[in-house]
Parts: C-alpha cells; sequence; structure tokens
C-alpha cells in the first residue's frame, strides 16, 4: 500500500488532521498535500471539511476498500513471516475477563512450552468492543457468546456456556414454600424458582448475553427476580452468595470461583440447575475471513478447543459430587 492510501487512513482514524500527521511523523501541509493527491487522481472530494471534517460517499467506499486491502497485506505479511521463521509470530486474542481468568493459565502453560518464540497478546474486553477491533484488523481472533452472522467472519463453535442457579442451604430454607420443596430441591441439585418466592438476587448488568438468557427463562415461566445488588463482577456475587445474603444466576465458566471458595468454607455453595431450562450460550471463535491463520495460530485454536472440554467435564464431575451430598435437616 502507497504512502498516501496510508495517510488516508490515518486520517479516518483520527478524524483530525493535525493528529493524523502526528501519527505520520510528518507536518499536517505534508499529510494534506497526500489526501489532495488522492483526491486529485480519482478526481473525488474524499473529506467534507465544513462544519467538520467527515467522509464523503466516495471516502467511505474508498476506506472500506483500502480496510480490505490492509488486512490482505497484513495476511500475506503473516504468511511470509511464517515461511521464514516458521514456529515464531504472534496472536492477538481477544476474550471476556471472566472466561480468561479460567481458561488461560493453564492453556497459556501448554502453549507456551510447544510455542516459545510465539507472543500471545491478550485484550481483555467485551464481545460488542472485540467485534469492532477485529474488523479493523487490530486482533487475530477472539472468543465470543452466540456471536451475530457477519459475512466479514468465520465462526468456529468451540461449546456451550449454561446457566446455574447458586445460594447455600441456609438462605434456601428461609425463603422455600415448605419443607418438602426445600428437600427435593437439594436432593435432586435442580431448583425450580417457583417454590422459592422472593429471594434476594445479585444481578448482572442489563444487555450482556448472559442476562437476556436469564431473563427470558424468567419469563417464560412467569418469575419475577427481586434484584438487590447489580454488579457484574462474579467474585463479589460469590462472595455476597456464600455470606447466605443474596443468591445469584452464575455461567458455567464462573462455577470455578465457586468452588474455589466452597473449598475454603464449610458451608458451601449449593450449585443447582434450572427447573424448565433448556437454552444455553454458544461459545464461538471468531476469526476473519480474509485474515491468514498461520500453523501456530491454528494449534492455539485447537489448544482452546481442547481446554474448553476439559473445563466442562471437570464442572460436571463436581456437580455429580455434588449431587450426592446429604440434606441438611
Amino acid at each position: 500500500m502507497d504512502l498516501g492510501c496510508k495517510m488516508f487512513l490515518l486520517a479516518v482514524e483520527e478524524m483530525n488532521f493535525t493528529k493524523a500527521a502526528c501519527r505520520a511523523f510528518v507536518t499536517q501541509q505534508c499529510l494534506s498535500s497526500h489526501i489532495k493527491k488522492l483526491e486529485e487522481e480519482y478526481d473525488v472530494n474524499l473529506f467534507e471539511r465544513t462544519p467538520q471534517l467527515r467522509l464523503t460517499p466516495a471516502g467511505e467506499s474508498l476506506y472500506y476498500s483500502l480496510r480490505q486491502i490492509q488486512i490482505a497485506e497484513s495476511a500475506m505479511i503473516e504468511k511470509l513471516s511464517e515461511i521464514k521463521t516458521e514456529m515464531r509470530g504472534k496472536i492477538i486474542f481477544g476474550i471476556n475477563a471472566t472466561r480468561a481468568r479460567v481458561l488461560l493459565p493453564d492453556l497459556f502453560t501448554e502453549y507456551h512450552q510447544r510455542f516459545p518464540l510465539v507472543n500471545l497478546s491478550i485484550i481483555l474486553d467485551d464481545m460488542r468492543n472485540l467485534v469492532p477491533k477485529l474488523l479493523n484488523g487490530k486482533i487475530d481472533m477472539f472468543l465470543g457468546i452466540d456471536c451475530i452472522s457477519n459475512n466479514d467472519f468465520n465462526v468456529l463453535p468451540l461449546g456451550q456456556d449454561e446457566v446455574f442457579f447458586i445460594a447455600t442451604e441456609t438462605i434456601l430454607q428461609k425463603f422455600a414454600v415448605s419443607p418438602d420443596a426445600y428437600k427435593q430441591t437439594i436432593s435432586s441439585a435442580e431448583i425450580d424458582l417457583l417454590n422459592f418466592p422472593n429471594l434476594p438476587f445479585a444481578g448482572n448488568y442489563i444487555g450482556s448475553s448472559f442476562n437476556n438468557l436469564v431473563k427470558r427463562y424468567l419469563d417464560s415461566r412467569n418469575i419475577h427476580q427481586e434484584i438487590v445488588l447489580s454488579v457484574s463482577d462474579y467474585e463479589l456475587q460469590i462472595s455476597l452468595c456464600i455470606r447466605s445474603q443474596l443468591v445469584a444466576f452464575c455461567p458455567k465458566t464462573g462455577l470455578d470461583k465457586v468452588i474455589e471458595q466452597n473449598n475454603r468454607n464449610d458451608k458451601p455453595l449449593r450449585i443447582f440447575k434450572l427447573y424448565g431450562m433448556k437454552d444455553f450460550l454458544r461459545i464461538d471463535l471468531i476469526t476473519h475471513k480474509d485474515g491468514y491463520q498461520p500453523h501456530f495460530a491454528k494449534e492455539f485454536i485447537s489448544l482452546l478447543q481442547e481446554h474448553i472440554q476439559k473445563h466442562d467435564q471437570f464442572i460436571a464431575g463436581y456437580i455429580g459430587l455434588e449431587s450426592r451430598l446429604p440434606v441438611s435437616p
């Protein structure tokens, strides 16, 4: 890509010629000259200068085309670099912070042993922010939840994230409609929330995929959720649930912290499946269709899928053991 096109892309990113020129280490006059030459070459106006700087339709079309060229050029460079250096390179991977804490420590250890010359850069962010980063070539891939179809993306399903309910036996005894309802819930490790009205909930932030799934389930069963505390940090929710002050819904990827807390407490949090819950969240690995995946990146994806499966087996085994615990009187 020639220098003029690169200057144009910087100008679009900044929407300010002075800032773009600083990033390019040139004067504003030099950058403006490159933009003017492009406009003369294609016989179009690329920017409207007043009342504020913005792209014209022609500018938008050129920007989209140059971004595709930039992504393809980056993929070509990666491929040539792989041929030259074999196992040396870099992966920029986007992931939600909760899933990162669960999956990445063991994954990184094993991956680094196999590919010690590959630099793994982790971007912790929510999916709504990771999507534009992938489109703009800022990351190579990300782990998403129920990713909406996009013509620019490849979507690889890696697993499922289910919804569980966590609470202490103490708070369930307090809110149960009857002793029999409480005993049945504990012995079956499955809860029907209609038998536990007015439970005080810790809630997640509105708009998340997990929260939307929970809301659909509650609406389908006409259950009112009494949210006392709204916070997106599962560790804080779990800490308050341990104190028998609140109950909460928890994704499967958050149950590791529950198990960790249970190993340090005499009266652990119980983990329950939800009666009538059939839906789940799909865990997807998202890559750009025009992006090149070198061997070390393909191996990272394969190892990520393997660790997600191992985590699922661990959680299933723990829940199976917990369901055989005796019912407290």
